[in-house]
């Protein structure tokens, strides 16, 4: 099976979008964050959700100038990035007449954090997306490498 490619590049093709990764402890922990960032957007501007959090989605859906896409649940470290490398492409190639000004990612806990970096910063993702430097808020010292399962 072919992995997800990036859309195709016209002339007239946008620049990458800015993205943020989202973590929390809970989903409680998330959304709180992502209503932060929420209400940061400047009028008029659209912005992206890809998140694995059915409840997440429900609650922020009805947001005026966001697009919200769900992403199959379930642990990054043991089911792997296809899902959401396919929902991430997705998204951008439904949103491509209209790109949104910034993407927002639910990673789910932090202990994911990693895994998201590491697929958001491949070759892949370097035409449709561009990380934000402050990305991401907090990657405990114990999630760096380790087997979060053991």
């Amino acid at each position: 099976m072919n992995p997800p490619t990036a859309p195709d590049a016209g002339a007239n093709a946008p620049g990458p979008v800015p993205t943020g990764l989202i973590t929390g402890a809970d989903a409680g922990e998330r959304l709180r964050a992502l209503q932060a960032r929420l209400r940061e957007r400047p009028p008029g501007q659209t912005w992206a959700l890809i998140t694995p959090d059915l409840a997440i989605l429900e609650k922020l859906a009805a947001t005026p100038g966001l697009k919200a896409a769900l992403v199959a649940p379930g642990c990054l470290c043991c089911t792997g990035l296809l899902p959401f490398r396919v929902g991430v492409v997705r998204l951008l190639r439904d949103m491509a007449a209209a790109p949104p000004a910034r993407l927002l990612v639910d990673a789910g806990a932090p202990l994911h954090a990693q895994q998201m970096l590491a697929a958001l910063q491949g070759t892949r993702f370097a035409p449709l997306i561009r990380l934000e430097q402050d990305t991401p808020p907090s990657i405990p010292t114990g999630a760096r490498g380790e087997d979060a399962h053991a």
